[in-house]
């Protein structure tokens, strides 16, 4: 299947890795636009980034991870039902 990348694993080290906006798409297949991102980010909705320096920020690669599987829990949940309407 043409554009599906591999999950990746969290560092086997157990520190953490810090991932640059370029490497979302190649490393995790998210191919978000960066004010997308920023938008998801302000709604709490991706995780937030950290700053590195004045100029400079990334997310945490085990946060990004996390927040894939739950994409994948919210997908595979069933619908929930419709509540009754009040007579």
């Amino acid at each position: 299947m043409q554009g599906v990348t591999q999950p990746r694993q969290a560092a086997p080290y157990g520190g953490r890795r810090f991932v640059r906006f370029p490497r979302l798409a190649p490393d995790f297949g998210i191919t978000y636009s960066r004010m997308h991102i920023d938008r998801l980010e302000k709604l709490g909705r991706f995780p937030k980034r950290v700053p590195l320096g004045e100029n400079s920020v990334a997310g945490l690669e085990d946060e990004i991870i996390a927040w894939q599987d739950e994409r994948i829990a919210a997908r595979d949940r069933p619908p929930e039902p419709e509540p009754a309407e009040a007579a």
